[in-house]
């Protein structure tokens, strides 16, 4: 038999065979999506009997992203079970760049690493059984300006898009109605006159007396406006507890000395050469 016919099939059952995955992954997160509202809703006929309201016959406690979809009485399950997806699975690969390569700039600047180890310890204790919870995480300035700077740097979505609602005009420029208007959110960050030595990993530009020398758009690693990240309170939270729980039980280091990473856009910012770290215990 021809070898480019064995490799042909070859090719075709290894397609079928990641097919079959792919389709047995996404049954699994839907599977995994409709447990979530399912028992959501179960919660809520529980719950209603003892819900808190105010004088007014209003609610005390702000509605949360489900709750608002299962009012909402034009959406079929299926739609809603689609936004609860894109909010849940949506995070998970921009979460997980920032936290790559936020431990990838810890593991270059020690003294920056340095000065989280201390304010974990100032904020939670030595004691590295104390859960650090989302009281602990307010209290930790400097680890905020820290991943304020990673997101600078290697904004998770480094290109968003907007459809143009009306005519604009622009230095003397006329874009339709219609119009796609690609924003590079990955440039902007890097302006020098916004952000002089931009390459500079520096988190002190996120001192208060800093951020009101800038404008209030030109950082926006979450988009701005109306349509801004919906999940961004939740991606910091998870950003700064998994890099808080690394370097309070971790030093960081390059795994190869002076490695530096080949950026590029799979939608989500990564590196095509790996960041390549190794952890030593503290203790």
């Amino acid at each position: 038999m021809d070898l480019s016919v064995i490799d042909a099939a070859r090719a075709v059952a290894l397609i079928q065979d990641e097919y079959k995955q792919y389709r047995k992954d996404i049954s699994f997160l839907q599977t995994f999506t409709k447990k979530i509202i399912e028992q959501r809703k179960q919660e809520r006929c529980i719950n209603h009997a003892k819900e808190e309201v105010d004088e007014f016959g209003r609610r005390k406690r702000r509605k949360v992203f489900l709750d608002i979809l299962l009012d909402s009485n034009g959406m079929s399950d299926d739609e809603i079970r689609e936004e609860v997806d894109t909010f849940l699975f949506g995070g998970h690969d921009t979460v997980a760049s920032t936290i790559s390569f936020g431990l990838y700039e810890l593991a270059k600047h020690p003294k920056i690493q340095t000065k989280i180890f201390e304010e974990i310890e100032s904020v939670v204790g030595i004691d590295q059984t104390e859960a650090i919870t989302t009281q602990h995480l307010n209290e930790m300035d400097y680890l905020d300006r820290v991943v304020k700077e990673v997101l600078r740097l290697y904004p998770a979505a480094p290109l968003i898009e907007r459809e143009l609602e009306e005519d604009v005009f622009l230095n003397g420029l006329r874009y339709p109605k219609g119009t796609t208007i690609s924003f590079h959110i990955f440039i902007q960050h890097r302006r020098k006159e916004l952000f002089p030595e931009p390459e500079l990993f520096d988190p002190d530009r996120f001192l208060p007396e800093n951020i009101a020398s800038r404008h209030k758009f030109a950082y926006i690693p979450f988009s701005a406006g109306p349509r801004n990240c919906i999940g961004q309170k939740y991606a910091l939270l998870n950003c700064k507890t998994t890099i808080a729980n690394v370097i309070r039980h971790f030093i960081v280091q390059p795994a190869v000395p002076h490695h530096e990473v080949i950026l590029f856009n799979d939608a989500v910012i990564k590196s095509a050469n790996g960041l390549l770290l190794k952890l030593l215990c503290r203790h």
